[in-house]
Parts: structure tokens; sequence; C-alpha cells
């Protein structure tokens, strides 16, 4: 199975690398946590939800969209205090894309 990626330079929200295969790592880290590990990047899921981010640069982002209490204390344990970028949920959802 093939996964399209798409890479985004935090608020000028572009493709900033071509759509390519990757190798993934899928890792539980907590209950109904889970990270995608894509190399260069990270993908954080709360339940079944990609809610922040790791961008190959670096930057960490987060959802802007308000989910549950439980969603908001998931994002705020892997961030780990760090500040993150708010970004709309799509830009997080177009990080990972099935093809």
């Amino acid at each position: 199975m093939l996964y399209r990626v798409r890479w985004y330079t935090v608020g000028i929200i572009k493709p900033t690398k071509p759509i390519e295969a990757v190798q993934m790592k899928l890792k539980q880290i907590g209950s109904n946590m889970t990270e995608l590990d894509m190399g260069d990047a990270q993908v954080f899921f709360s339940y079944e939800t990609p809610v922040a981010a790791r961008t190959d640069t670096g930057a960490l982002v987060r959802t802007s969209t308000k989910y549950s209490v439980t969603t908001t204390k998931h994002i705020n344990k892997w961030l780990d205090g760090m500040p993150a970028v708010e970004v709309p949920q799509a830009v997080i959802n177009d990080l990972v894309e099935v093809a």
C-alpha cells in the first residue's frame, strides 16, 4: 500500500516536497494515543484523528479544531509543554492522505 504525503511550511501552507512513498512506523504511546513516524516528520493521533504534528523542519503544529477535553489532554501530553502553531484541521489531515 502506498501513501501520499504532503508537506507544508507552517504559515504558508503550500507543498514544499514532492509527493513520494515513505517508510512509516506506527507507535502506540498511550491509551488512544498513537504516533505515526514518517521518517523526518511525525503525526500524532488522538483516537483515530490526526491532531498534531512535528514537520520535517521540526516545527510543531496542532489543530485549531476543538475536540473533547480528553483529546486536548492527549495533545498537551504529546507536545510536552513545547509551543505549537495552531493550524486548520485540514492541514493536519493533508499530512497523511491515502493515495
